[in-house]
């Protein structure tokens, strides 16, 4: 088994939450370019209430402290959150 880049660990994470478990199909296929694309209204059906609460989750998971709501309302895509991710642990 090979070592996971940050990114894909980041992902990983994000999988096992309800909110992008959504749609099983979409995370069997396993591709992250395709999953990191995926927006969070458009194609997991979440409207701005489900996206907080998809935040918290992340926040929870990775220990991040609040995220500010003009940097949730930024947040478009899979891909957005894990940038978020990214940016906000702490090494």
């Amino acid at each position: 088994m090979t070592d996971l880049t940050p990114r894909e660990k980041i992902l990983a994470t994000m999988l096992e939450q309800s909110w992008l478990r959504a749609n099983p199909a979409l995370v069997r296929a396993g591709d992250t370019a395709a999953l990191l694309a995926l927006t969070l209204a458009d194609d997991l059906g979440l409207d701005s209430l489900d996206i907080t609460a998809a935040v918290v989750d992340v926040e929870d998971a990775f220990g991040l402290d609040d995220v500010p709501d003009d940097e949730i309302d930024g947040l478009k895509t899979v891909g957005d959150v894990v940038g978020l991710v990214e940016r906000k642990v702490k090494p």
